[in-house]
């Protein structure tokens, strides 16, 4: 699914998602209760966090008007679907801020929360240094690491503080004669604010010219308070069900074809240029430093 950005991109409950779906999609039985559909989603964002693509898992009530092998009210070829014409009966039911864009056949099984192996997240934010210097500072992220520091209630011993991350980029963006810097992380997953702590100490390092081992100090046992860069600049890209893809007994594997990606690459221009224009006319970022150094005040 999809989050348009003619506003400001609000997330959705699953659950009023569901009631607003008609009798042909969802039964009246089961449209009250998210157990009884089944309802998962690939990834949280923290508040005022972009969503461009998530992926959501739920069991649809597949009407005989999608359907043109049907004898006696029974699906004789499960294939046969006019997904086309399903896609746009869920749009039109749904709020104008979220489309979706395809739908896959999974296993009875199937989470989409657990399936989901790989997770990309973009930030956008204005320029603060040169990309060389900026990449190496995000080149000390990758591995695995102890992230208790770049998280709230999570203690070093927790075995969920560690987590891996497996590519971390970053490149220059040019919009309105201004100069951004993109980055780009790709994880298994990842914790309530650590993206956002971990952009915002790459610009700390940078501002308080602290040495490149001030990282591997925030993976140790000691205490490190953190920037937290603004949520408005981090939007999540992509979700990846690798493992799942691999598997045999699958009815369909989970892949963006070259439709869905152009649809969602000309989503992707729109929802920078709303990232941009926010940071231009809001001061975004400077008003969020002048925060920071007021509370160290």
């Amino acid at each position: 699914m999809d989050y348009n950005i003619n506003k400001c991109i609000p997330q959705q409950n699953p659950h009023s998602m569901m009631l607003q779906l008609k009798q042909n999609l969802v039964s009246e039985l089961n449209a009250d209760s998210i157990k009884k559909i089944g309802v998962s989603r690939g990834a949280r964002t923290d508040r005022g966090v972009h969503a461009l693509c998530n992926v959501v898992s739920l069991k649809l009530q597949i009407d005989q008007k999608y359907c043109s092998s049907m004898t006696n009210n029974k699906l004789i070829d499960k294939w046969n679907i006019d997904w086309d014409l399903l896609i746009q009966e869920l749009n039109s039911q749904l709020p104008t801020d979220i489309k979706v864009n395809g739908i896959k056949h999974v296993t009875q099984s199937f989470n989409v929360k657990n399936q989901a192996d790989q997770r990309m997240y973009n930030y956008i934010s204005p320029s603060f240094s040169t990309v060389d210097y900026v990449q190496n500072i995000c080149n000390q992220y990758i591995g695995t690491h102890n992230f208790h520091n770049y998280t709230s209630k999570k203690q070093y011993n927790d075995p969920s503080s560690k987590r891996f991350i497996q590519d971390f980029r970053v490149q220059a963006l040019n919009f309105h004669n201004e100069n951004y810097l993109k980055f780009t992380i790709l994880g298994n997953s990842f914790m309530y604010h650590q993206i956002r702590k971990i952009v915002g100490t790459i610009y700390q390092i940078i501002q308080e010219k602290k040495d490149l081992s001030f990282i591997q100090d925030t993976f140790s046992q000691q205490q490190h308070s953190l920037y937290i860069a603004p949520q408005q600049g981090l939007y999540l890209r992509e979700i990846k069900f690798t493992g799942y893809n691999m598997k045999k007994d699958i009815p369909q594997k989970l892949e963006i074809d070259f439709k869905q990606q152009k649809l969602i690459d000309a989503f992707e221009d729109e929802l920078i240029k709303y990232i941009c224009e926010q940071y231009e006319s809001q001061n975004i970022f400077e008003e969020w430093y002048k925060e920071i150094q007021q509370y160290k005040l």
